[in-house]
């Protein structure tokens, strides 16, 4: 270990023991993590391959339908806890503040009682600036979508108007499939 010299440890440096143990774990952290590095030295790809797999970048996480299922509902459940708190608190101080009377304006601005018809340079402006991320629920890949947008932007516009026409919107398409991505482990119960 002769590489790793300048990394030791002088105790009268630190303050406590808390100090000092925390530097030996971060020493042996290092320690771990440069020695695989060091023994694939001079090779590239053994170098990155080396470094993924110790930062765990090929490790993806696949959830079951019914762990799915069950995030989503504490996902939900936390959001609605939440309206529920803020709600109660806008409530407490309204019944603390003197209520002012306010009157009622009226909408002067135009109603919208028709719709333009889509049109088919429309559709294929918006195919081309959509993202290219597909969800599980998509018939057709968005890539395939946007790269023959010229066959499917006169159809989509079509479905459009009509839908527009008839005042009716496929329940097949309502339908939409939620992931929430945590970000802090504490949140889940």
């Amino acid at each position: 270990m002769g590489v790793y010299i300048r990394a030791q440890l002088v105790p009268s440096s630190f303050g406590g023991k808390s100090s000092q143990q925390r530097a030996k774990i971060h020493f042996r952290k290092t320690t771990l993590m440069l020695v695989p590095i060091d023994e694939v030295a001079g090779d590239i790809g053994a170098t990155w391959r080396t470094a993924q797999s110790l930062l765990h970048n090929n490790h993806k996480v696949v959830y079951s339908d019914a762990e799915c299922a069950s995030l989503v509902s504490t996902f939900c459940q936390f959001f609605v806890d939440k309206v529920h708190r803020i709600r109660d608190s806008i409530a407490v101080k309204l019944q603390s503040t003197v209520r002012r009377l306010f009157t009622a304006r009226p909408y002067l601005g135009l109603t919208l009682s028709s719709f333009r018809p889509v049109t088919t340079e429309e559709v294929r402006r918006l195919l081309s600036a959509m993202p290219s991320k597909s969800s599980p629920l998509d018939v057709l890949p968005c890539s395939l979508l946007k790269s023959c947008s010229d066959v499917f932007a006169p159809v989509i516009a079509k479905l459009a108007n009509l839908s527009m026409q008839t005042v009716k919107f496929p329940a097949s398409y309502k339908q939409a499939q939620v992931m929430p991505l945590l970000n802090k482990a504490g949140l889940l119960p």
